[in-house]
């Protein structure tokens, strides 16, 4: 996990280099985006696993924060996945663990517009993932990662937008455990626009 998180960062520290630029009326180099986007959803879906006992619904939950610069967002986000499986019904029951996940990811979304009222555009995600309670139960010699993609509607006024986010999703657990997950995601996003917007 330690691995997965380290790429993530290393990610999101090329992706700002990439979109710095120097201002013309001084020698200083700013960041050059137009909105700071903080973002929180809740959702829900079902997976399918090769763990047969970890199949089931889940509904996940997370924070999301982006920059927007044109048509183009990147960010970082932080989730969890609340499983309901039979194998995660048996840990809550008769252990101290559980098969929860939680996820770090690296996220882009290709927008339509740059704004408007309904926007449109496709959300991908990048990241690793623990599980249970601080990945204890976990393999360290194993990488835990996952990727998805999904269409992505919003709705609202510029500072202020609804959004729905149906998606798939393939994640590894390292070896023969995989899943493949479906889930749709509902949530909300505030946009804070940069000093050249203002």
């Amino acid at each position: 996990m330690k691995r997965s998180l380290f790429l993530i960062i290393l990610l999101f520290t090329v992706v700002l280099g990439f979109s710095q630029t120097t201002k013309s009326s001084s020698s200083n180099t700013n960041i050059n985006y137009d909105y700071f986007i903080i973002g929180g959803f809740v959702g829900a879906g079902g997976v399918v696993s090769t763990n047969i006992v970890n199949s089931g619904a889940l509904f996940p939950a997370g924070l999301d924060f982006m920059l927007q610069d044109g048509h183009l967002r990147y960010g970082l986000g932080l989730s969890s996945e609340l499983y309901l499986t039979p194998e995660n019904l048996a840990k809550v029951i008769f252990s101290s663990n559980t098969s929860n996940v939680t996820k770090v990811y690296f996220e882009v979304e290709p927008m339509l517009f740059k704004w408007f009222i309904i926007n449109l555009g496709v959300n991908m995600k990048l990241g690793g993932f623990w599980v249970g309670k601080g990945g204890d139960d976990m393999n360290p010699n194993e990488t835990h990662y996952f990727g998805n993609v999904g269409a992505l509607v919003e709705l609202g006024p510029k500072k202020f937008m609804l959004f729905v986010n149906p998606y798939l999703e393939y994640k590894s657990y390292g070896s023969w455990h995989k899943e493949l997950i479906g889930a749709v995601e509902l949530g909300l996003k505030i946009r804070i626009p940069s000093d050249k917007m203002k």
